[in-house]
């Protein structure tokens, strides 16, 4: 039949039968199942773990942070006060964090893709890829689960962690925490004081994206505490390989990791650092300089990019006629190097050759070789006894 149960004081278990039942935990941390049947359960004061089971079922929280699991069907879940954990389960449920500021929408358990908007504040803005739809209110976190997730914050401090497969996660504004996981995930923290972690998986290539900012954007991955920061506000960055900025004149440092990094628009300046790199100017005139490691060089769409090579403490052997660096002057011999227009060599007996572009070929050191290629050069041998053709 259908039950009542009310709990008291104490840290109760109450599970209710194959009907529609109605449970009421009272005070302390109580435990209650819905079982079969539509259930209406609460949880009332106490930090309380509620599970609707099959049925349509509708799950209250009450006070203090509760944990709300609903079942197979269609689920109400209403935290109420406190930071609450909503688990909607099969179904097309409603999640509803209550007057708390740290409410989770939990799909950590969903084997598919979830798309999960909290900023879309009309109609259903959860989607798994078995075909359940959910409506999210007063929610400011979210767990993903193990495939490729994307979360999507508001202007709330969101968390948006998402786990397993390569995921997409943004911020939006606020003060947001975004946890990459397992995976190659791409990180947006958007307006605001930004933590951003990639994961520290073994082969993981986790990027960050500022690839929507107009002001300058400076990207330093060398130290431990990686940092970006844009207009005054510096995110702390960990765990992240990738970068993509924006349309302003900006700085991206990688350090020992295979890194990419993209400048596109803007004067940019890029340094690789060690590691096998993968370097992108993008449009305008950028600077950029591979470091150690065998890497792939693209000045992009500009007509005056710059290799720097001005550090390198090895000899320099390099034609940017054939987009290959025998030797790039930092002990690596597999380099490749495209539209690049000028060079600046080290403080070795380097041989660079130009193109057909109007390149400027600047030495370094003594007893360089300096060749202009086909263009309109202006070639510098610099210190020593050097030879220009």
């Amino acid at each position: 039949g259908i039950d009542t149960l009310e709990g008291g004081d104490d840290n109760d278990t109450l599970e209710g039968g194959d009907d529609g039942d109605f449970l009421h935990g009272g005070a302390g941390v109580d435990t209650l199942r819905g079982d079969a049947g539509n259930d209406e359960l609460n949880g009332d004061a106490g930090d309380d773990t509620l599970e609707g089971g099959s049925g349509a079922d509708t799950l209250n929280g009450g006070d203090n942070n509760d944990t709300l699991t609903g079942g197979t069907e269609d689920d109400v879940l209403n935290g109420d006060a406190g930071d609450d954990t909503l688990v909607g389960g099969a179904g097309d449920d409603t999640l509803d964090g209550g007057t708390g500021t740290e409410d989770w929408a939990d799909y950590s358990g969903v084997a598919s893709n979830v798309i999960a908007d909290l900023s879309d504040t009309v109609g259903t803005n959860a989607v798994d890829g078995e075909g359940f739809n959910d409506t999210l209110t007063n929610i400011e976190n979210i767990r993903g689960g193990a495939q490729e997730d994307i979360l999507t914050g508001d202007t709330n401090a969101n968390h948006l962690v998402g786990n397993g497969g390569d995921d997409t996660l943004s911020g939006g504004d606020g003060a947001d925490h975004l946890e990459g996981g397992d995976g190659n995930d791409t990180l947006t923290g958007g307006a605001g004081v930004d933590i951003i972690d990639g994961g520290e998986q073994a082969n993981d290539n986790d990027s960050v994206d500022y690839s929507s900012e107009t002001a300058t954007v400076i990207v330093n991955l060398a130290p431990v505490s990686q940092t970006a920061t844009v207009s005054s506000v510096t995110d702390s960055l960990s765990g992240i390989e990738s970068v993509a900025t924006g349309s302003g004149d900006d700085q991206l440092t990688g350090n020992g990791d295979a890194n990419t990094l993209t400048g596109n628009a803007g004067n940019d300046i890029i340094n690789g650092g060690a590691g096998n790199d993968t370097l992108n100017g993008g449009d305008n005139d950028d600077t950029l300089n591979g470091g150690a490691g065998n890497d792939s060089i693209d000045g992009g769409s500009g007509n005056n990019d710059l290799l720097d090579l001005s550090t390198a403490t090895h000899t320099i052997n390099l034609d940017l006629g054939d987009g290959e660096a025998v030797q790039d002057g930092y002990g690596s011999s597999d380099s490749t190097i495209t539209r690049i227009e000028h060079v600046t060599g080290g403080g070795q007996a380097d041989n660079i050759t130009g193109n057909a572009a109007a390149n400027t070929l600047r030495g370094g050191g003594s007893g360089d070789r300096i060749a202009g290629g086909n263009g309109n050069d202006i070639l510098y041998g610099d210190g020593g006894a050097d030879t220009i053709e």
